[in-house]
């Protein structure tokens, strides 16, 4: 009797065991998934900002804008009212995040605000495709404390990416960037349309 109880008793702690294994062995494999879907979402936010980012700062220094005033915005209070961002003057196209060409009148970093649930697809390595559903916000920040968004205009705009999707470990992720006014990049770009400044 007592053999067989020792026996039952082995049975009883080599199935907890190999339980206890395999409850590993998930949660390992889970966590490695929730990464990996972390790394695509981070991946496709990172495309945006750098979509974002080449665009013109404000409506003001796109190449048009400075064709007609023959000059670059001198300071701050020549960019765009905080209340017009959005789709005030992006076109009636909107933007469109994964294929810019579409929507030309996407021409500067505010354009993009208000944006909300636009679906931007990432393709994994078995062909598959995940989808996020990005979101963003643009506001001015003032150089003393870059968090607070502010209604003036400043040379400094913060944008605030997020990705939604349930397979996310925490449904979504978020990422922000600062854009500072660069009056060299705009007058490169001017360049780029026109030829020489004041040519």
């Amino acid at each position: 009797m007592p053999q067989t109880l020792l026996a039952l008793l082995a049975m009883i702690l080599t199935s907890l065991l190999a339980f206890n294994q395999q409850q590993s062995v998930r949660n390992n494999y889970t966590h490695m998934v929730g990464n990996e879907i972390e790394m695509a979402a981070s991946g496709a936010l990172m495309t945006v900002l750098e979509f974002i980012g080449s665009r013109s700062f404000d409506e003001r220094t796109t190449p048009a804008a400075i064709e007609a005033a023959q000059t670059l915005p001198a300071d701050s209070t020549h960019f765009s009212a905080a209340h017009r961002f959005g789709s005030y003057d992006r076109g009636a196209s909107g933007c469109d995040l994964m294929a810019p060409y579409r929507t030309p009148d996407c021409d500067d970093i505010d354009d993009v605000d208000g944006l909300t649930g636009q679906t931007i697809s990432v393709t994994l390595s078995t062909g598959l495709t995940l989808d996020f559903a990005v979101s963003v916000e643009v506001d001015y920040v003032g150089l003393d404390d870059m968090d607070r968004p502010i209604t003036t205009p400043t040379f400094y705009k913060r944008v605030v990416v997020t990705a939604a999707n349930d397979l996310l470990p925490y449904g979504r992720l978020e990422m922000v960037r600062i854009f500072a006014y660069d009056p060299l990049k705009a007058e490169a770009d001017y360049e780029d349309v026109y030829g020489p400044l004041g040519a």
